[in-house]
């Protein structure tokens, strides 16, 4: 006949799976809630305005997002000037990552860096170098599926100095056994360690080498102190920090003990 109808079910592969028909326009239905690598079975049945029913099955899949993964050191130090990001992580589940792109901006921190420049804008892996003074470089990725699918990602890198870690002057402490009960703190100084980009994050003094037993004071701050339990003894003090870059950097400080042995003086009578 010349009048026909159409439906349109589905065979449901969750319970968000919607198919709806659009009686406006002729042939065409929304299929809502399927998840990305799922297939849905739609049912198509046709009448004509006689009565007569035609069934026929499309298979409506829905393309899983790619997933963009930008990867990049958190700091580099210079006179380090080239380092690399990549998206060695990104990943599509139902196919294939079928290209990247990389765009950058250069938040300078000290001056314009007029000889930064970057390669492999459209591969897994950007190649950058030239800039020779503090700067944050914030990349973003783009990757696109075999089907059409995007997604993007971000990376920063932070170009610093190095911190530089400074557990203070070698030492030389004397003490008597008279003070085996009040000995006087042997002090320690770490003012002088320098992050160019920001404060310590973390502080932490503790001895590597020398006859167990210190205890200190105020251990996880600049200045520190040796309190009790030291001897006549050599020993090895670490100054570990934590910069604003997460970095963890050390400086050893050596300390040598001498313990005066005090005499007891008798008399003839």
């Amino acid at each position: 006949g010349s009048g026909r109808t159409r439906h349109n079910d589905a065979t449901v592969v969750n319970d968000d799976v919607v198919v709806a028909a659009n009686p406006a326009v002729f042939g065409r239905a929304v299929v809502t809630g399927l998840l990305g690598n799922q297939v849905a079975t739609v049912r198509v049945t046709v009448t004509d305005d006689e009565g007569a029913t035609t069934i026929g099955h499309t298979d409506v899949w829905m393309n899983a997002q790619p997933v963009a993964v930008a990867s990049a050191p958190r700091g580099v130090f210079l006179p380090t000037t080239v380092f690399t990001a990549n998206a060695f992580d990104s990943i599509d589940i139902d196919g294939s990552v079928a290209s990247y792109w990389w765009s950058w901006i250069v938040i300078a921190v000290d001056a314009a860096p007029p000889g930064f420049s970057c390669t492999g804008r459209d591969t897994a892996v950007v190649t950058c170098s030239g800039l020779t003074e503090r700067a944050v470089v914030r990349f973003t990725l783009t990757v696109t599926d075999n089907e059409g699918g995007t997604s993007s990602s971000e990376a920063s890198v932070t170009v610093k100095f190095p911190t530089v870690v400074d557990a203070g002057q070698d030492q030389l402490a004397i003490a008597s056994s008279a003070q085996a009960g009040a000995m006087r703190a042997i002090h320690l100084d770490g003012r002088r360690t320098v992050d160019s980009d920001g404060n310590i994050r973390e502080w932490s003094w503790s001895m590597t080498l020398g006859a167990p037993g210190l205890v200190f004071a105020n251990g996880d701050t600049a200045t520190a102190s040796i309190v009790s339990g030291y001897e006549a003894a050599d020993y090895v003090i670490t100054l570990t920090v934590v910069d604003a870059l997460y970095t963890t950097l050390s400086s050893n400080v050596n300390l040598r003990v001498l313990m005066l042995v005090d005499a007891e003086v008798v008399g003839d009578g």
